[in-house]
């Protein structure tokens, strides 16, 4: 699974200076590093503007599947939002 932000779309990069970028992109990767942590992932890299992880590893759980879903939502919408 990945989670990456649309940089572009929202306009972020062609509207700021870079090291506004850089550091909205490291409150974000703060930020969903958090929400992750706490619905039970495992972040496996960091790639640009995406976050590679799994949810169910390396300890399997039955609600996995339901737990990667709240992560990416609170994560980019509640958290990014403040």
């Amino acid at each position: 699974m990945a989670y990456c932000w649309d940089w572009e779309t929202g306009g972020l990069v062609g509207k700021n200076h870079p090291r506004q970028v850089v550091k909205t992109l490291n409150q974000y990767f703060s930020e969903m590093t958090l929400a992750v942590k706490e619905h039970k992932g495992l972040i496996l890299q960091y790639v640009g503007n995406e976050i590679k992880l799994v949810f169910g590893a390396p300890v399997g759980f039955d609600d996995h599947p339901e737990m990667a879903v709240p992560a990416g939502n609170i994560g980019s919408k509640e958290r990014m939002s403040s």
